[in-house]
């Protein structure tokens, strides 16, 4: 599967100093460094070709938020509700995103990667094009969520909860699964490795007798 990397041009990057977000506000080409943004409602807050350095977003909501081109290095991005919103051609690195919820939101050619993410959520999402690798994500959610062409690589989803969202064609074979809660619908169709097996034949109601 290839994801798209950020379309970023770092020499034309103009570095700037962000100290508050605002309703409607637009920032492009810009390096960011640093950032503290916490406790803020925003709406339609929009980042096109924006790299993020040290930043924290924390216990935000936002509102038809837009991710367009960026990247985000060894950023906090914890316990935000990010809903009706747009990620596209984003990459996530050595960053935490614990807590967050994702709600009626689009992602598109993300890559998260070395990601701390306990209780990430999704809610009516769409993920198209996304790649997981080095993230750990146990106690994550997935409600009514459509997946296609996803990409999971040492990826921690112990004990998450899987309701209406189907893993089929999706390859768990290299994630950690333990305790993960799903119906027989959602995991039809999904790929395992042979030792993961017993682990999911309690969605269809099967036990091993041991001899």
């Amino acid at each position: 599967m290839a994801v798209k990397e950020p379309k970023v041009n770092a020499q034309y990057l103009e570095a700037m100093t962000l100290r508050d977000l605002n309703d409607e506000q637009r920032l492009e080409r810009v390096a960011i460094k640093g950032a503290t943004i916490r406790d803020k409602t925003l709406n339609h807050v929009v980042f096109d070709e924006v790299v993020f350095e040290d930043c924290i977003f924390e216990a935000c909501t936002f509102h038809r938020l837009e991710f367009l081109d960026c990247i985000l290095n060894n950023c906090h991005f914890n316990n935000n509700t990010v809903k009706n919103s747009t990620l596209i051609r984003t990459a996530f690195n050595n960053s935490r995103l614990d807590g967050t919820h994702f709600e009626s939101t689009h992602l598109e050619h993300v890559r998260l990667s070395d990601v701390s993410a306990r209780y990430l959520g999704f809610t009516k999402a769409k993920l198209k094009n996304v790649a997981f690798h080095a993230v750990r994500m146990p106690e994550a959610t997935f409600f009514h969520t459509t997946l296609e062409k996803i990409e999971l690589t040492e990826v921690t989803l112990d004990q998450s909860i899987i309701h209406d969202t189907r893993f089929k064609g999706v390859d768990l074979s290299k994630a950690s699964i333990a305790g993960m809660k799903m119906n027989l619908p959602d995991i039809k169709g999904a790929l395992i490795a042979p030792e993961q097996a017993e682990l999911l034949l309690d969605v269809i109601g099967v036990k091993i007798k041991r001899t």
